[in-house]
């Protein structure tokens, strides 16, 4: 007989629901992503969100939703954000149930990557670690059911949305080092690379190479590096 899953966790782990619920709207793309009390742009979809929780993982979210900025806004207990509505919704889900849905459950693993790198971004702008690192492992298990490294559209997303030195920047290129060998698939992707993401792979080949032997002038055959000569040439 299998043992049921123990569902009891700590009280430090415990969800805090309390405080009062607090309005989040979606504003036009362009606008500022975040902003405080702005309702004027503002699309029809909103979420409704308990305060502790809102303000449980983001350092931005703290800080946005503390009382003295809300005396100020003429419309109380209101976030206004530019973000895809489907991205903090995730984030909403991610911030309840500490999962993180999938947008499209009969599309295979590896699809999910673009999904995931946006969530990336988006924890980037509300400066939640705690969500990056899950969203991160996340990639991480999805290589492992799926065997194929993400590149192309979800690499750009990445680095169009993170700083330089981003764990998420330093987690594509250490894939690509190892991962990448000489097949189309993977050279096609070569040109459409950004130059910062081809400055991180090369330093992440090289970590991860073997010390020269020295032996590679002894071995290499040099004509394979000549030109061809026309025939006519003396």
């Amino acid at each position: 007989m299998s043992e049921p899953t123990d569902p009891r966790i700590s009280q430090a782990k415990a969800k805090d629901f309390g405080g009062p619920m607090i309005r989040v709207i979606f504003a036009p793309k362009g606008d500022d992503p975040i902003s405080v009390g702005q309702v004027g742009k503002a699309q029809g979809e909103e979420l409704w969100v308990p305060l502790n929780l809102l303000r449980s993982s983001s350092q931005f979210l703290k800080a946005a939703t503390k009382p003295e900025w809300d005396d100020l806004c003429e419309v109380k207990r209101t976030i206004t954000l530019s973000s895809d509505p489907m991205l903090f919704k995730a984030y909403v889900h991610w911030l309840y149930m500490g999962t993180i849905p999938r947008p499209d459950d009969n599309a295979p693993d590896h699809k999910d990557y673009p999904f995931l790198a946006k969530l990336y971004v988006l924890g980037e702008e509300l400066l939640d670690a705690i969500f990056k690192n899950r969203t991160i492992d996340a990639i991480i298990a999805v290589y492992i059911k799926s065997k194929l490294w993400p590149i192309g559209e979800t690499i750009r997303i990445i680095y169009e949305g993170t700083p330089e030195g981003s764990p998420a920047r330093r987690l594509m290129a250490d894939g690509f080092a190892r991962i990448a060998y000489d097949h189309p698939s993977w050279m096609k992707e070569f040109k459409n690379c950004s130059h910062d993401f081809l400055v991180d792979v090369s330093r992440a080949m090289v970590s991860v190479r073997q010390p020269p032997s020295g032996k590679f002038l002894d071995d290499i055959d040099h004509k394979s590096y000549h030109e061809s000569v026309p025939s006519s040439a003396p």
